[in-house]
Formats: structure tokens, C-alpha cells, sequence
């Protein structure tokens, strides 16, 4: 959740952010890539076909160490969601 939407709460809440790499990190903050609970990442169709195949972005793709899949990350995926449905660019 970006922090000037976020509580003072959310903003100190360590599952309130991803580390990622600086693209992916940019990509994100921009809400051109998102992820899904089931750690598949959604690209945005506002991203060009281009960019997507330079970067190497896959659609759909796993990626299996994303930190979003177990009981104690419930709060993260509360976060996740609030970035796909107001954050991701669709």
C-alpha cells in the first residue's frame, strides 16, 4: 500500500512491501506488473509487448520464493489485494 494511502500502522508494517529488484520494483510502484496470492505475477496490458519481451516478463509466471503464501504473511496479502484492485493498471 502505497504510504500515502496507509495508515501509520501500515506504513511501519514490514509486510507492507516486497523486496524486489529495481525494475520489478519500479514495474510494481507504477502498477504496471502486480502479484496474485497463488505468487503469479499479472502484467498490465498498458506495458507494451515490447518492454514485456525485453524484460523477460511472462504473464502467469511463478515465482515460488515470493513471500505471500503462508498463514503468517495474511497481512501481506491483504496488502497484495488492495494493490491489484486499486494500484494495478489493468
Amino acid at each position: 500500500m502505497p504510504w500515502r494511502f496507509a495508515s501509520n500502522s501500515d506504513r511501519l508494517d514490514p509486510k507492507n512491501g516486497l523486496i524486489l529488484s529495481p525494475t520489478y520494483d519500479l514495474l510494481f510502484d507504477q502498477g504496471l506488473i502486480t502479484f496474485e496470492a497463488n505468487k503469479t505475477i499479472r502484467i498490465s496490458s498498458q506495458l507494451s509487448d515490447e518492454t514485456v519481451r525485453k524484460l523477460g516478463l511472462i504473464d502467469g509466471a511463478t515465482f515460488k520464493d515470493l513471500p505471500v503464501s503462508d498463514a503468517d504473511n495474511l497481512q501481506r496479502l491483504k496488502f497484495l489485494k488492495y494493490h491489484r484492485e486499486f494500484i494495478f493498471l489493468r
